[in-house]
């Protein structure tokens, strides 16, 4: 029994020493080195595509973040550069070193415009912004980083590696929605204080503006008296609808908008949609929530629907005695003093007030018996600024004030009016529910001597310095052609002008 293992031992032996296939050992030798080095190679290459889409989407990132702060502001700049060195954390896979790609690992360079064609080269020197207001796109770099390479550590050799880069360039773009296709010139510009700041002020809060003048101060330009081409059309029609409906079916842009040339014609009726007065083509409109009024147009006209009269003089100071009075204009825009205003550029000479102006004749005309409003401790004057007439206007709606009857001072007989609307027939609803006013206006306020000169709609898209709310004080004179509108503040975002109608667009553009 104990024989048997020793003969199949020798009989596997005698078989193995006879076997002649064991010749596949030398080629299979030979070839292993190769195999493992093509595989190696395909573990690099991957590596190599999973490094680059790492940085590339770092360069990404970067881009992104400091776009989104170049929203035209001077300070701009400065939020960009702390947003990528503070806020923003990128990692970078399989390459050499640290893991994360730091402030020293990329560059960002801020740039006012990109050639026409994305298959052209960005020349930074050129396209640089001067400063951070004319900043619209970062662009940025991200410095190489080596791939180390698994065939290089297996063959113990410490030449070049690849490297790998990668760029990318973000912008910034705001859009206003819901909005009336109307600009102004910046009353900053080439002053020492620079819009946003200005607005800011407390003190220019409440500074009545001229948004369209009358004669040969009607122009901003040849041809320009403030109108802008609505993305919906083209003509003069079109132009009118935008104002008067609630909600304009387009957006305008920051980047930029193409002005409508010429003094439209009738387009007091369709500003007057919003102070419950339907003429010319709007008198069919009367019954569309689309073309509701204002929840209060007291505007200082007497008389039924469709014979109100003005019952004041707009040019003069009022003294009282008027049966009805709407909001007056700023002091110095009086008879003997029109435009004799202060703290304004020559671009808006003559077009934008002080601010002050008589709230106290304006209230105890329109709500005889009641005391003077006290707003955040500020109390309604005859010549002063510490109201403005939206804090009031807002003050009747909430204090429902909107139905009381106005009558003179000196004649408590005379049928004045009240702030309800008398020809609208539609539904009421949302003239109280819809955060949208309709004495509220929005505007595009540009640099006007920096884009000028124009003639007619020349040399446009122009870039928008600010878009900003204005809350109309008084309907369109359909003779002298102006409006009359008083500055609430800038839209932007967190600020309550801005809900539903801004939209900020951060967006890579290579």
């Amino acid at each position: 029994m104990r024989r048997r293992p020793l003969k199949r031992l020798r009989a596997l032996l005698r078989r193995l020493g006879g076997d002649a296939g064991g010749g596949v050992l030398v080629p299979l030798a030979l070839a292993l080195p190769v195999l493992f080095g093509f595989g190696a190679l395909v573990l690099d290459g991957g590596r190599l595509v999973n490094l680059h889409t790492s940085v590339q989407a770092g360069a990404d990132a970067l881009a992104l973040a400091a776009a989104a702060e170049l929203d035209r502001r001077p300070d701009s700049i400065a939020r960009a550069n702390r947003a990528v060195q503070t806020l923003v954390a990128n990692d970078q896979r399989f390459g050499a070193g640290d893991s994360r790609i730091g402030a020293d690992d990329f560059t960002v360079r801020y740039l006012r415009a990109l050639p026409a064609r994305d298959s052209d080269q960005v020349d930074v020197a050129a396209l640089q912004a001067v400063d951070a207001t004319q900043a619209r796109y970062a662009f940025v770099q991200v410095n190489g980083f080596t791939l180390t390479t698994l065939v290089a550590r297996a063959a113990g050799v410490t030449g070049p590696n690849p490297q790998v880069a990668a760029s990318a360039i973000g912008g910034f773009d705001q859009a206003v929605c819901n909005f009336s296709p109307f600009f102004v010139c910046n009353p900053f510009e080439g002053t020492s204080t620079n819009l946003f700041d200005g607005i800011r002020d407390e003190g220019w809060r409440g500074r009545l503006f001229r948004l369209k003048g009358k004669g040969g101060g009607a122009k901003y330009f040849p041809g320009n008296y403030g109108f802008l081409e609505p993305p919906t059309g083209h003509g003069a029609k079109d132009v009118k609808e935008a104002i008067a409906i609630d909600r304009p079916p387009a957006c305008f842009r920051q980047a930029g908008v193409e002005l409508r040339t010429g003094n439209i014609a009738s387009v007091a009726e369709a500003f007057n949609v919003r102070f419950d007065m339907y003429e010319g083509p709007f008198d069919k409109v009367r019954s569309d929530p689309a073309y509701r009024p204002a929840q209060s147009v007291r505007k200082g006209f007497v008389g039924a629907c469709g014979s109100q009269t003005r019952a004041y003089d707009p040019a003069a100071r009022p003294k009282g005695n008027e049966a009805a009075l709407g909001m007056p204009r700023d002091n110095c825009f009086y008879q003997g003093k029109d435009g004799n205003c202060p703290n304004v550029s020559a671009a808006m000479a003559g077009r934008v007030g002080d601010g002050k102006w008589d709230c106290k004749t304006y209230w105890e005309t329109n709500f005889p018996g009641l005391a003077l409003p006290t707003i955040d401790g500020k109390t309604c004057k005859d010549d002063s600024k510490d109201l403005t007439r939206y804090q009031v206007y807002r003050y009747e709606i909430e204090q429902v004030l909107t139905g009381t009857r106005s009558r003179g001072r000196t004649n408590p007989a005379v049928a004045g009016e009240t702030g309800a609307p008398i020809c609208y027939s539609g539904d009421r609803g949302l003239m109280t529910s819809d955060p949208l006013d309709r004495r509220i206006v929005m505007a595009a306020i540009l640099d006007c001597q920096a884009v000028g000169p124009i003639h007619g709609s020349s040399g446009g898209p122009y870039p928008v310095t600010a878009f900003v709310r204005f809350f109309l004080t008084e309907p369109m004179d359909k003779q002298d052609g102006e409006v009359w509108a008083e500055l609430i503040d800038l839209i932007e975002p967190g600020t309550p002008g801005a809900r539903e109608i801004l939209r900020d667009i951060v967006q890579l553009y290579r």
